[in-house]
């Protein structure tokens, strides 16, 4: 089970890596919490495969140390969902840009990864805050 959790982990990177780079709307405390979101998403992947070779490596029930990577890995894998959370129904990225602020409508990658708006937008951006 596991494993299939890292395929389809592995698959569901693709697409935010993706989405990364085809998002136009989004304030810009979302796009700095996109980076942390692939990191520790990725991190998660990464300790959950360590966890699938170790349990390969040994007979029986796994070890206190197999163990504590999965909840380890676990726990990355809650936080680094509620941050993707956070970008999507905090941040305005993928959604509808129509029923965003202008502000945000107006932040933009430029299609080439790199950002672009306007002064107004920037100084709303500047004050923005996600947090609760």
């Amino acid at each position: 089970m596991i494993l299939t959790g890292i395929l389809t982990g592995l698959l569901t990177g693709v697409a935010g890596f993706l989405a990364f780079l085809t998002v136009t709307a989004h304030t810009e405390k979302a796009h700095d919490l996109m980076y942390w979101h692939l990191a520790i998403q990725l991190a998660s992947i990464l300790i959950f495969a360590i966890v699938v070779w170790r349990r390969w490596q040994t007979v029986g029930p796994p070890t206190g140390t197999t163990r504590l990577f999965g909840v380890f890995a676990s726990v990355l894998l809650l936080v680094g969902s509620y941050i993707g959370g956070t970008i999507v129904y905090q941040g305005g990225a993928a959604v509808n840009p129509q029923i965003l602020s202008a502000e945000v409508r107006e932040h933009s990658h430029g299609g080439n990864g790199h950002h672009s708006h306007s002064a107004e937008a920037t100084q709303a951006l500047q004050s923005d805050s996600l947090g609760p």
